[in-house]
């Protein structure tokens, strides 16, 4: 609940959001790089973050992955999280 008010402020909230996906985004990298398996990466970037939201879309993501989609299909059913 209080990360979906810190992003609904006017200021902050974009900021906060850009936050919490670039922490998911270099923890993922560093996992990958080490030839983490993708779906073991996504569970494990979920619970290396702090920011909850991004967490719980990692996790989705994760199950979705698990379950033979492809990354970039599933990050397109999460608008939540940044393609870039």
């Amino acid at each position: 609940v209080g990360s979906q008010f810190m992003t609904a402020l006017p200021l902050l909230g974009p900021l906060w959001h850009w936050s919490g996906s670039s922490e998911l985004y270099r923890v993922l990298a560093i996992l990958l790089d080490r030839q983490v398996p993708l779906p073991q990466a996504l569970q494990l970037a979920a619970t290396g973050i702090s920011d909850a939201s991004p967490a719980k879309h990692c996790q989705h993501l994760a199950a979705r992955v698990e379950q033979g989609s492809e990354l970039a299909r599933a990050m397109q059913s999460r608008p939540e999280l940044p393609a870039s």
